[in-house]
C-alpha cells in the first residue's frame, strides 16, 4: 500500500494533470465562442433568406396579379372587338 504522502513525482504528475485540465477548459471555452459566433452568423443568415423569400413571394404575387389583370383586360377588348365586328356587320346588312 502506498503512504499518504505524496511523493515528488505525485507531484508532478498532479502538476501535469492541473496543466491538461485548465489547457482544456481554455479549448473548450474557445470552442463555446466560436460555437456562439457560428449560431449568430447561421441566425443572421437565416433572417437575410427569410427577407429574400418574402421579396420574392410579393414579386410573384405582384406578377401573378399582372398576369391576371392583363388576361382580363384581353378578354373583355375580345369580347368588345366581338361586338364590334357583329356590330358592323349588322350596319352593313342594313
Amino acid at each position: 500500500m502506498r503512504s499518504c504522502r505524496p511523493t515528488q513525482g505525485d507531484s508532478q504528475e498532479i502538476k501535469t494533470l492541473l496543466s491538461r485540465a485548465v489547457h482544456a477548459e481554455k479549448r473548450l471555452v474557445v470552442v463555446q465562442n466560436q460555437l456562439l459566433l457560428r449560431k449568430e452568423k447561421i441566425s443572421n443568415i437565416n433572417q437575410k433568406t427569410t427577407m429574400a423569400d418574402q421579396k420574392w413571394e410579393a414579386r410573384v404575387k405582384e406578377y401573378e396579379t399582372r398576369l391576371k389583370a392583363g388576361e382580363e383586360k384581353y378578354k373583355g377588348e375580345r369580347q368588345s372587338a366581338k361586338e364590334r365586328v357583329l356590330k358592323l356587320e349588322n350596319q352593313m346588312r342594313v
